[in-house]
């Protein structure tokens, strides 16, 4: 793999950033950038989203630099957090049509090396979405992701205890809460009286 210095980043949008506590570093990945395609997947869109822009403030250099695996494809809007060198997406608008996602990614920062957590899955009672939040959190040694709220598709189950609304473009909104176990691998449904 080649590391490319850039005197900036690239110009983009709908993206979201992450500093990595591990060293001195600044992610940037996705978003909308020029040259990027509105499609589901391409080889195209693969060639661009395997690359990640990273920062480091003590030298204020950028640096682009190629990944390894295959990248999500909620590349615009996605949620995203950090755990040591580890940064984890989810879901996300694919950048056409009502496309979201509801996959959880993992990049190494060390190795740059992608891995799917959870595939997407229309079905999974998560909902496809893109524009929410997300946090990492550690209970009795495990570690968690919470994703939460957001919106996107039409959701395949409407869980107790959470708002979803059809808005007038046709996208869903939510404030539904989702908990990924790192340890177990497992996605957890908790019904939080929030709403």
């Amino acid at each position: 793999m080649i590391d490319i210095y850039i005197d900036h980043p690239n110009k983009r949008a709908h993206h979201r950033t992450l500093s990595v506590l591990v060293g001195d570093s600044l992610y940037v990945w996705g978003g909308y950038e020029d040259g990027s395609l509105s499609v589901h997947d391409s080889e195209g869109k693969r060639r661009i989203t395997s690359n990640i822009q990273h920062f480091t403030p003590s030298t204020g250099q950028w640096i682009t630099r190629a990944t390894t695996g295959t990248p999500p494809l909620g590349v615009r809007w996605y949620s995203c957090t950090a755990i040591n060198d580890q940064l984890y997406y989810f879901g996300g608008w694919c950048g056409h049509d009502f496309c979201y996602h509801n996959s959880i990614a993992q990049l190494d920062t060390v190795s740059l090396q992608w891995r799917e957590l959870e595939p997407t899955d229309a079905t999974r009672r998560v909902m496809m979405r893109g524009y929410g939040g997300m946090i990492s959190f550690e209970h009795d040694g495990v570690h968690h992701l919470l994703m939460i709220g957001g919106f996107g598709s039409k959701p395949a189950v409407q869980l107790p205890h959470y708002k979803y609304r059809k808005l007038l473009n046709g996208r869903w909104r939510t404030n539904e809460h989702s908990m990924y176990n790192l340890s177990s691998s497992k996605i957890l449904y908790y019904c939080l009286k929030l709403c």
